[in-house]
C-alpha cells in the first residue's frame, strides 16, 4: 500500500511538469524565467549569461524575469538580475512594472533594491494605479516610506503628481484603519508643501537634475543616487550656512552703527559740556577781575588825583604850555625840578 501511494505521486509530479511545461511553452517562459520561478539561482546565473536580450525578453503577458523575480519575492534573483543589465521599468501588457509587484506583495526589500536602481515611480498601470498606491493598498509602511521619500528626488514625478497620490494614499489608510500610515501621509504632505513655497529648494533640484544626462534606456545606479541626494544636502547646508552668515552681519552691522551712533552722541554732549563749563569758567573769571578793580579804582576816586595840571613860571616867559600827569608822585618831582631851575 505504501508503495502504490508512492508511485501515484511520483505519476502525479510528472504529469504536472508536462502540464506546466506545456504551459510555459504557450506563455513563451524562457529557461530564464522558469528558474526564477523555481528560484533557482544557480540557473537564474547560467542562463543570464546570453546576454541582455534574454534577461529582458517578455513572455506573452509582457512580463521579464524581473517582473517574476519581483513576484516571488527572491532578493538575491533580483540583484542578479538588476546588475546584468535588468530593465526595471518595462511594463508588462498590464502596464506593471517590477516595483509595482514588489510593492503590491509587499516585499520591502525588493523595493528598494528597485528604487535603488533606477525604478520609475510616476509610471501608472492600466487601471491608473502607481507604486504609492499599491503600496498604500497593500500596507506595506516601508514600501510606502521608501517610494515617498525617493519621490521628493525624483526627477519623473512633479510636485502637483506627488500631492496627488499621497492624498488618495491618506484616502485608502483611513479606509484600512492604518493610523501609522496616516500619521506619515500628513508629514509628508506638510513637507511637500514647504517645499513648493521654498524657491531656493526647487533651484536645487533642478540644478542637480540638469547636471545629469536622463537616457531611459540606462537606468540611474545606486552610487549615483546616493551622490545626487548627498549634493542636495550640501546645496541645503550650504544655504542655511549663507541666511545665518547675512542675518549675523546684518546684525553685526547693527552694533556697530548703534556703537557708532551712540559714540557720535556721547561725543557732541561731552563738547556742550566742555563748551559750557568753559564759558562759565570764562564768565567767572571776568566777574572776578572786575571785582578786583573795583577797590583801585574807589581809591583813585576817593584820592581825587587830578588827571591834567597846569604850571606858570613867573621868571619864565609866559607860555600856555600845559604839562599831564599821570600821578601824585610824578607831579611833585617835577614842581621841585622846575623851582631849584628858577632858583639858580
Amino acid at each position: 500500500m505504501r508503495f502504490l501511494l508512492i508511485f501515484v505521486t511520483i505519476l502525479f509530479s510528472i504529469m504536472h511538469a508536462n502540464a506546466r511545461a506545456d504551459s510555459d511553452l504557450v506563455a513563451n517562459i524562457t529557461p530564464l524565467m522558469q528558474a526564477v520561478v523555481d528560484q533557482d539561482l544557480k540557473g537564474v546565473k547560467f542562463f543570464s549569461n546570453s546576454g541582455r536580450a534574454i534577461i529582458n525578453k517578455q513572455n506573452d503577458g509582457g512580463a521579464t524575469a524581473l517582473h517574476i523575480a519581483a513576484r516571488m519575492g527572491n532578493l538575491s534573483i533580483v540583484q542578479h538580475l538588476i546588475n546584468n543589465s535588468a530593465d526595471v521599468n518595462i511594463q508588462d501588457n498590464e502596464g506593471w512594472t517590477p516595483l509595482m509587484r514588489s510593492a503590491s506583495f509587499s516585499f520591502s526589500k525588493i523595493t528598494k533594491e528597485l528604487l535603488e536602481a533606477g525604478a520609475r515611480i510616476e509610471k501608472v498601470n492600466d487601471n491608473s494605479d502607481s507604486a504609492i498606491l499599491l503600496a498604500a493598498r497593500s500596507g506595506c509602511f516601508d514600501c510606502f516610506r521608501d517610494i515617498v521619500q525617493n519621490s521628493f528626488y525624483n526627477k519623473y514625478i512633479s510636485k502637483t503628481a506627488l500631492k496627488n497620490e499621497l492624498s488618495k494614499s491618506f484616502t485608502i489608510a483611513q479606509n484600512k484603519n492604518k493610523s501609522e500610515l496616516q500619521d506619515f501621509i500628513e508629514n509628508q504632505i506638510d513637507r511637500l508643501n514647504k517645499m513648493t513655497k521654498d524657491d531656493s529648494q526647487s533651484n536645487n533640484l533642478a540644478e542637480v537634475y540638469s547636471l545629469k544626462k536622463i537616457n531611459n534606456d540606462i537606468p540611474e545606479n545606486k552610487d549615483t543616487k546616493i551622490k545626487n541626494f548627498n549634493y542636495i544636502k550640501t546645496k541645503e547646508e550650504d544655504n542655511k550656512s549663507s541666511n545665518f552668515k547675512d542675518s549675523k552681519i546684518k546684525e553685526e552691522n547693527s552694533k556697530i552703527q548703534n556703537f557708532r551712533y551712540l559714540k557720535i552722541e556721547d561725543e557732541e554732549q561731552k563738547v556742550q559740556n566742555f563748551k559750557y563749563s568753559k564759558s562759565q569758567e570764562e564768565n567767572k573769571d571776568a566777574q572776578n577781575i572786575k571785582y578786583s578793580l573795583t577797590p583801585e579804582i574807589a581809591k583813585v576816586t576817593e584820592n581825587k588825583i587830578p588827571k591834567t595840571k597846569i604850571i606858570y613860571v613867573p621868571s619864565a616867559p609866559i607860555s600856555d604850555k600845559k604839562f599831564t600827569f599821570k600821578s601824585k608822585r610824578n607831579s611833585t618831582s617835577y614842581e621841585s625840578r622846575q623851582l631849584f631851575k628858577l632858583k639858580k
